[in-house]
């Protein structure tokens, strides 16, 4: 099955704690990647564990859960990405100190459908060349 990774870095002028903790808020996926919305976010000891997701590219709809499965507190944070006939992970990496942080952000996108395999290069470009300003989106949004 098709299958894409894209990545785009941002420095972002705040400190790293304050980055970590907003990637902890579910609304901040919002809009990053294939995600739309969100909605029914679930928190754990270590912050936002999972929450569900939904998307349209082009005729299709996709409703979907994302569930952490990378955790390093204040460096990584990454969430398995499971929309039935696609599939994939969203991440981030942080380096910084108190003045600015480096955010990485991965995305891995597959389709496993043969519907979703049909429409895959509408949405490996739209997400391709959503990503960047997504991020800088974010980036502008709370280094503000």
């Amino acid at each position: 099955m098709p299958a894409e990774f894209f990545s785009h870095q941002v420095s972002i002028p705040r400190d790293t704690a304050h980055v970590w903790a907003q990637l902890n808020e579910a609304e901040t996926w919002a809009h990053i990647g294939p995600v739309e919305s969100v909605s029914d976010p679930v928190y754990d000891d270590n912050g936002l564990a999972s929450f569900q997701w939904s998307t349209s590219v082009g005729p299709r709809s996709f409703k979907g859960t994302a569930v952490r499965n990378r955790f390093e507190e204040l460096e990584k944070l990454g969430f398995a990405l499971d929309a039935g006939e696609m599939t994939g992970f969203i991440s981030t990496e942080l380096d910084g100190d108190d003045e600015a942080t480096e955010l990485v952000v991965t995305l891995n996108i597959e389709a496993k459908g043969l519907l979703s395999s049909m429409f895959f290069s509408v949405i490996r470009d739209a997400v391709g060349r959503g990503l960047p300003s997504q991020v800088d989106g974010f980036a502008t949004r709370i280094g503000s």
